[in-house]
């Protein structure tokens, strides 16, 4: 695999990315000194927490949603995390990780009536907020979730 987007620098020098080869996304996390580390899906951001990468992004199979992952490697072998959204047909789309693991990002789907819809979700542990109506619709609070 040749590396084709970078999506991601950590502030100590992290490199986050993909690369298609043919119908399939690979990505990676690279970072001086090290091995390239290839992951299946589309990497889209990478922090650091101490000596240890975490990342996020998506992956996905022809018949199911794509859904929205965290990479994590406590002990040198990355592991994921899914990111669930309310209904299990929803996709998840991450855009962003924090040295903390929480993460932003949009999640898509479609109403009842066939319409298509984006609308954008922190995540963090397992909580998944929807910041979209996290205060209501057409509200202007300024306070946080």
């Amino acid at each position: 695999m040749n590396p084709t987007h970078v999506s991601d620098l950590s502030e100590e020098g992290a490199v986050a990315g993909y690369a298609y080869a043919g119908s399939d996304t690979l990505g990676f996390i690279w970072r001086r000194g090290a091995d390239r580390i290839d992951i299946s899906g589309q990497v889209m951001s990478v922090a650091n927490v101490g000596e240890y990468l975490i990342a996020t992004g998506a992956v996905g199979q022809s018949l199911s949603p794509t859904r929205g992952v965290t990479w994590h490697s406590p002990y040198g072998e990355y592991d994921f995390t899914e990111i669930v959204p309310p209904d299990p047909s929803y996709m998840t789309w991450p855009q962003h990780i924090g040295d903390d693991g929480s993460v932003v990002g949009f999640f898509s789907g479609f109403t009842i009536d066939n319409q298509g819809f984006s609308k954008a979700f922190h995540w963090k542990n397992g909580s998944f907020t929807d910041l979209s109506s996290a205060h209501g619709a057409g509200t202007n609070s300024q306070q946080g979730w």
